[in-house]
C-alpha cells in the first residue's frame, strides 16, 4: 500500500512539473529523465505486487457464496450429507 502511496505522489508531482498550471521555471531535464526512471521501476515493482496477488484471487473464487445456490457435484452432496450423519 505504501508503494502505490508513494508511487502516486511522484507520479503528480511530476505531471505538475511538466505541466504546470502557471508560468513556473521549468525543471532541467536532467532531474525530470531521473524523475521518469525512478517512476518507471516504481510502477514495475506495483505491478510485480498486483500480479503476486492473482494466486489469492484464484483461491477466493473457490470460497462458497451463501447468497448462491450449491454448484456442487451430487457426489460431493451425498458425501457431505453422510459425513454430517456420522457426526
Amino acid at each position: 500500500m505504501f508503494a502505490l502511496s508513494a508511487y502516486n505522489s511522484l507520479l503528480q508531482a511530476y505531471v505538475n512539473l511538466v505541466a504546470p498550471a502557471d508560468e513556473a521555471p521549468a525543471p532541467p531535464q536532467d532531474a525530470l529523465a531521473q524523475v521518469q526512471r525512478d517512476l518507471i521501476k516504481r510502477e514495475g515493482k506495483v505491478q510485480s505486487m498486483i500480479l503476486a496477488l492473482a494466486p489469492t484471487f484464484e483461491f477466493a473464487k473457490v470460497e462458497p457464496k451463501w447468497w448462491a445456490p450449491f454448484q456442487g457435484e451430487r457426489a460431493s452432496l451425498l458425501s457431505l450429507s453422510s459425513s454430517a450423519s456420522r457426526i
